[in-house]
Order: C-alpha cells, then sequence, then structure tokens
C-alpha cells in the first residue's frame, strides 16, 4: 500500500506543495494514498496533478476536501504505455485545499521523457510517502520545484528499491535531512538521485547507512550539486560493500569537503570509479 503528504501549488507552469499522511507504521497495513495541501487556480484543469498505472483507475479516487469525499472527480489523459494523467475535475473549486489521492500503488509526480513530456502541478514540500510493496521509485518527483523533503517522509518505504532520478533536478531543493532513507532498508539504487539539485548545501549525517549493504549504484548521486558543503564521510559514515559504481558522484561538488582516501576506503567492491 502508498500514502503520500504533499502541498502543491496547481498555478502554471508550477505551484504548491507535495506530502503524504499516513497511520502509524507497521507496513503489512499501510493505507495506500497520497495526500497533498494544494492551490488550485481558476484553470484548474490546466495541469496534471499526478500520473498513475491504466490499470489502477478503477479503484482510484481522488478527495478535494471540499465535504464531499473520495470518489471520480477527475479526468485522465493517455500517457506513456499504460500511464494515464489525471486532471482535476472542472467542478472542483479554486483555492487552497488538501487533496488525497488513494488507490495507486505507483502514482509519481514527473514525466520527464518521451512524447508524452509534460509539466506537473507544483510540488513544494515532499512530507510523507509510505508503500508496504512499492518497489519504485523512479522520477517520482523530478525536475519539480520542491524546496522541502521532511523527516522521516519515507519511513514506509521498506520495499522500495530504485530511486534512479527521483529527485534529479529539483533546482529549488536546498537540504536533506539525516536518516531520511533508514527505513528504506531494500534501497538498491541511489544512482542520479540528486542529480543537478543546483542549490542543495547540505545532506544529513548517514544519509544511506542503513542500506549499506544493500545499494549498488550510487553513480551521478550528487552530480552537480554545485552548493554541496557536506563533508563526503559524513554523508557516507558506513562501508558499502555492494555498491560497484561510484562514478562521478560527486562530480561538480566544488564546495564539498573530507578525505577522498577515507570516503575511497568505504567502498572495497568498486568495479567503475569516477
Amino acid at each position: 500500500t502508498f500514502s503520500v503528504v504533499a502541498q502543491c501549488d496547481f498555478t502554471p507552469p508550477y505551484g504548491g506543495t507535495l506530502a503524504l499522511i499516513s497511520n502509524t507504521v507497521g507496513y503489512a497495513k499501510v493505507t495506500p494514498g497520497v495526500q497533498i495541501v494544494a492551490t488550485l487556480p481558476k484553470s484548474v484543469t490546466l495541469r496534471p496533478i499526478a500520473y498513475i498505472d491504466k490499470s489502477e483507475v478503477d479503484g482510484f479516487e481522488v478527495d478535494y476536501g471540499d465535504g464531499q469525499g473520495p470518489g471520480k472527480r477527475f479526468t485522465t489523459r493517455p500517457g506513456e504505455n499504460n500511464y494515464l494523467y489525471i486532471y482535476a475535475d472542472s467542478s472542483v473549486a479554486a483555492g487552497k485545499t488538501t487533496i488525497t489521492f488513494t488507490g495507486s500503488e505507483i502514482i509519481r509526480f514527473c514525466n520527464a521523457t518521451g512524447t508524452y513530456k509534460t509539466t506537473f502541478t507544483q510540488i513544494d514540500e515532499i512530507v510523507y510517502v509510505r508503500s508496504s510493496s512499492r518497489k519504485d521509485m523512479y522520477l517520482f518527483a523530478a525536475y519539480t520545484p520542491i524546496t522541502k523533503i521532511h523527516d522521516g517522509a519515507f519511513d514506509a518505504l521498506p520495499n522500495a528499491q530504485r530511486w534512479t532520478i527521483a529527485f534529479a533536478n529539483c533546482t529549488s531543493l536546498t537540504a536533506v535531512p539525516a536518516g531520511l532513507f533508514d527505513k528504506c532498508i531494500g534501497m538498491t539504487m541511489a544512482n542520479r538521485i540528486f542529480l543537478s539539485c543546483g542549490k542543495l548545501a547540505t545532506v544529513g549525517a548517514g544519509l544511506f547507512n542503513e542500506s549499506s549493504g544493500t545499494l549498488e549504484d550510487m553513480s551521478d548521486c550528487f552530480y552537480n550539486c554545485g552548493s554541496l558543503t557536506t563533508n563526503v564521510n559524513d554523508i557516507c559514515s558506513e562501508t558499502f560493500p555492494a555498491c560497484t559504481t561510484i562514478q562521478t558522484m560527486f562530480y561538480g561538488c566544488a564546495k564539498v569537503t573530507g578525505s577522498r582516501s577515507e570516503f575511497m576506503a568505504k567502498f572495497p567492491n568498486l568495479t567503475t570509479l569516477g
């Protein structure tokens, strides 16, 4: 199951915040859903508010926080392959409101590739995402102007393996909290996860420590994060025996600190450097 809380601004071309709300941790019982606080513009149908799999649409519902409860007040348009764009129904009132999506395990807020590339509503903050079975966070909120990822945002994503490009080109993100991935014990791929987050200045200590035994690919992880000033040995303070590539992990990060030799010693089984 899956749950997210966010605040988003639907004003074109961007606007808003993403977050997730959930019940107590218990991975066997997680309510699928995404909740966002959004400011809907007059033209509420202008930008898609989510991207889901076509197979999920029958069980997918949206609650706009206006007292009418969850339902089918949305329209869809085809995306790539089996994906659908979700748009607010024209009956939805403009203004700031809380929106809850339920019934999708793969929902995301970015499609940055292919024929169906489009601009979504703005996501400003990721508060919570939860799913006991979700394995793929690929492109989750990439190319969005998020400014904050809350502490514990991913504490209920124990099986999420691929985080490739999850937050790439989030050019307004300034900090990543310590322990953000502590409960993501199945993470195997963090390549390009924060690629080109140009304002990212600080990353909390031990960011990937709890996945140190499973992470295989950390290439381009902080590629071109030119504002990053954190000590690299604080970001990765454990040994990563499963990791085979850290190619250009900190390329373009001229302000980072820390001993290179100490850092490299934490990756004893690399096949690709850089």
